[in-house]
C-alpha cells in the first residue's frame, strides 16, 4: 500500500475480505494516513454455504475501526444481520437496517437484496447526508454462474467514484452492469459448480 500510494495515490479504493483484527488495522491505519477517498467496502464474512469466514474478533473489528472510515458499504443480509446482531431478510427490515449500518460511522450503504425469497432481488441505498433511501429494482435472474456477483458489484462501484461519479451514480450503473453480467453468463458452462459472472460481455459479441 505504502508503495503503490506514494507513488500514484488513488482516486477510489475496493476493500474485500480481511480475515484478522490485525489486518483491518493496518489497512485502516494506512487508509487513514495517506488520506484515501472513496473507500468502498464490500464486509465479505459468509460463505456461498452460510459458513462464517470471520472470527468474532475480526467483525468487532470490522464495525468499529474500518466501516467508520468507508464512504460506502455493500452488505447482502446475511452480513447485514452479523454487523447488527440481528436478523434481516424482508424489504422492511432493510429500510430500517440500512439507517443503522450507516450508525456505524460509514456514509453511505448499499445494502443488497440478492437474498430476499422470491422472485425480488432488490437493493437499497441509503445516503446518510441527504437522509435519502432509493430502492433499485431488481428482478432474481435464474443462473447457476454468480460466483463474485458481490465483489464484481462492489468493484464496479469503486471504478465509477474514480471516474468522478456521484454516489448514486456509480451505484445504478454498477448494478445495471452486474445485472448484464449475470444474464450474459447464464448462457456459459464453465467448470462444475457456481460458475462465474460473464465481466466482459459487452465487449464480446457471439457469432450466432
Amino acid at each position: 500500500m505504502d508503495a503503490v500510494l506514494s507513488d500514484i495515490g488513488t482516486d477510489a479504493v475496493k476493500i474485500g475480505m480481511l480475515h484478522s483484527p490485525e489486518v483491518i488495522e493496518m489497512v485502516a491505519q494506512k487508509l487513514i494516513q495517506w488520506k484515501c477517498p472513496n473507500i468502498v467496502l464490500d464486509p465479505v464474512m459468509i460463505s456461498k454455504s452460510g459458513d462464517k469466514l470471520l472470527r468474532d474478533d475480526a467483525v468487532m473489528a470490522l464495525k468499529t475501526i474500518l466501516i467508520p472510515n468507508a464512504f460506502i458499504i455493500t452488505p447482502n443480509l446475511p452480513e447485514a444481520s452479523v454487523l447488527l446482531d440481528r436478523e434481516v431478510t424482508t424489504p422492511e427490515d432493510m429500510i430500517r437496517a440500512a439507517r443503522d449500518l450507516a450508525d456505524l460511522g460509514c456514509g453511505n450503504v448499499l445494502l443488497k437484496g440478492g437474498h430476499l425469497t422470491g422472485k425480488d432481488s432488490s437493493d437499497l441505498l441509503f445516503q446518510k447526508d441527504t437522509d435519502t433511501l432509493t430502492q433499485l429494482p431488481g428482478i432474481r435472474i435464474d443462473t447457476p454462474n454468480s460466483h463474485g456477483t458481490g465483489c464484481s458489484l462492489s468493484s464496479a462501484i469503486c471504478a465509477g467514484l474514480a471516474r468522478g461519479l456521484g454516489i448514486e451514480a456509480a451505484v445504478k450503473n454498477a448494478k445495471a452492469f452486474i445485472t448484464g453480467a449475470l444474464k450474459a453468463g447464464a448462457a456459459y458452462t464453465t467448470g462444475k459448480g457456481h460458475g462465474p459472472v460473464h465481466h466482459f460481455y459487452a465487449l464480446w459479441h457471439d457469432p450466432g
